[in-house]
């Protein structure tokens, strides 16, 4: 392979990878929004239907656990574009 074929697929590469981060963070957020918006079917009710205890104290602290783990990819992405991704 040349050197201008292996540039062309690097690019591919990373705006393939791109468009992946993009579309899974699109998929947390619209969940993250639908809890809100669904309380009964995607919130408490979700777990209290599966039998979880004490759901009402479970789902607030699994809705301030979560963002955080959303922001976690938001800011390996930021790393990446700048140059400088860390393995974690």
């Amino acid at each position: 392979m040349s050197l201008s074929s292996d540039a062309t697929w690097a690019g591919r590469t990373a705006k393939a990878v791109l468009l992946i981060r993009i579309l899974v963070g699109w998929v947390f957020v619209s969940e993250g929004v639908q809890k809100f918006l669904f309380p009964d079917s995607l919130g408490v009710g979700r777990f209290a239907k599966i039998g979880i205890p004490w759901p009402q104290g479970i789902v607030p602290t699994e809705y301030s656990v979560q963002p955080m783990g959303d922001v976690i990819p938001l800011i390996r992405q930021a790393q990446a574009i700048r140059g400088r991704a860390r393995v974690w």
